[in-house]
């Protein structure tokens, strides 16, 4: 598949599926404590954006509708992958980069998505993990330092996916839960959701993805080309397709 024809690919779905929690970022201090407030156990009809309830609870920022970069997506300098969480194969000829925020539902949307780029591509693409937290959400920080620190014990995927699916328990109680679940040392685990290098490994990936552009999340880099929003499958795969025929 050309260029071209990913453009009107991309263009032809991205006002109804290319959906993200967006915001104007300031460089948040991982130091802050989150916000505190009630929040809701259930979204009945979650709006569009960031699965806001209602003013004052969920998303706070600009949100909303995130149509991907217009025309060829945009190729992006080399991403340095460093030692992020990954999946796929080892020497890949497609990497997708996937940054992301636990408590944006759009992001939630995603790992499916990238279950079947996996199973349709096997070893020739990798995913690759990369931290984002909104500062608008109260408790995306805390919930990606339970997954870096389910990660040091080789269960970082596995925490992933239940932060995904739990995303209205997101909290220090059930993250000890889940460590029990999965086998962890929940001691250990317990441990090491307080290492500050756990804070610095989100704080460096945040700082990567602003200076790659990812202005809220979710985002895709498929070889450093740039995509926003909570993209389907056949986005990816066209995207993917011209790397490989390339």
């Amino acid at each position: 598949m050309s260029l071209r024809q990913i453009s009107t690919l991309v263009a032809a779905v991205a006002s109804v599926v290319a959906t993200s929690c967006a915001t104007d970022l300031a460089d948040p201090s991982m130091g802050a404590q989150p916000e505190t407030g009630a929040r809701p156990e259930a979204l009945a009809s979650p709006p569009e954006g960031c699965g806001r309830a209602d003013a004052g609870q969920g998303c706070k920022g600009e949100c909303g509708a995130v149509a991907p970069t217009p025309g060829a997506p945009e190729l992006a300098a080399a991403i340095p992958l460093l030692d992020s969480p990954r999946r796929g194969g080892s020497h890949p000829q497609v990497t997708v980069v996937f940054s992301s925020d636990f408590e944006c539902q759009f992001c939630a949307r995603v790992g499916g998505v990238l279950d079947r780029v996996l199973a349709a591509y096997g070893d020739k693409v990798a995913v690759v993990f990369k931290h984002n937290p909104m500062p608008f959400h109260a408790h995306a920080l805390e919930a990606a330092l339970a997954a870096e620190a389910a990660g040091r014990q080789g269960k970082f995927w596995e925490m992933v996916a239940l932060l995904f699916a739990n995303q209205q328990a997101l909290d220090r109680d059930h993250y000890l839960q889940w460590a029990r679940a999965l086998g962890l040392d929940v001691a250990r685990f317990a441990a090491d959701l307080e290492l500050p290098e756990l804070r610095e490994r989100v704080q460096r990936d945040q700082e990567l993805v602003k200076a790659l552009g990812g202005r809220g999340v979710p985002n895709f880099w498929v070889n450093g080309r740039h995509l926003v929003g909570a993209q389907p499958f056949e986005v990816l795969k066209g995207l993917i397709d011209a790397e490989l025929e390339g």
